[in-house]
């Protein structure tokens, strides 16, 4: 081989340092603008302003994925929700496939675990049922609560046209992202709440929303 014909390899291997260290600095700045964004909101949280607030101490736990992670957007947390709720037997899963991961961190493994179809299903499914349950004392102020007052009563009553609420809001997008439903265009209080009353505190008994 000649001096002339390595020039294209060493040519592409530059190209490739390039692109990765391209790859690097786009990150490390992506977290100089979320450290940024953090600093700035300190102390102005309205969780951090009560007494038992603990909305940093939530932050500083969910950025511990952001730090051990390159790709944040490829975790699902109903499916990491479920998954470390050990409604099956996640270490055994762990065990298998540790071999399969070496020197990584355990957030990498299991990612690897849920990367098989089936355990992040039922991961998942297991994780939506608790987070929609999670949601069960808002939805129960919000809608079985209020169904018992006599303006829910009312059909023609004038808080149904009024604008969704944010609690409705809440609620709604939270049933859809648990429970994959089609995105729902609801243009009133009203109309939100016939969904929310529908949907009867568990999307998964009502597939007619999914037809």
């Amino acid at each position: 081989m000649t001096v002339f014909s390595r020039k294209p390899d060493l040519k592409d291997q530059l190209r490739s340092k390039l692109d990765n260290y391209e790859r690097q600095i786009a990150r490390v700045e992506s977290d100089v603008a979320e450290l940024d964004r953090l600093a700035a909101a300190n102390g102005k949280r309205r969780g951090d302003r009560r007494s038992t607030g603990n909305d940093t101490k939530k932050y500083r736990l969910g950025s511990i994925f952001q730090i051990l992670t390159q790709d944040i957007d490829a975790i699902d947390d109903l499916a990491w929700l479920g998954f470390l709720s050990s409604s099956f037997s996640a270490l055994d899963l762990l065990n298998k496939r540790k071999s399969d991961c070496d020197k990584r961190s355990l957030i990498d493994l299991i990612q690897l675990v849920l990367d098989d179809p089936n355990v992040r299903e039922r991961a998942r499914n297991h994780g939506a049922e608790l987070r929609w349950e999670w949601s069960r004392a808002l939805y129960q102020a919000e809608v079985e609560d209020f169904a018992q007052s006599p303006a829910a009563q009312n059909p023609r009553a004038a808080w149904r046209r009024k604008s969704v609420t944010r609690r409705q809001v809440y609620l709604i997008g939270e049933a859809v992202r648990c429970f994959e439903l089609d995105p729902l265009n609801v243009t009133n209080r009203g109309e939100a709440y016939e969904w929310l009353r529908m949907v009867g505190g568990n999307p998964r008994f009502n597939q007619e929303l999914k037809e």
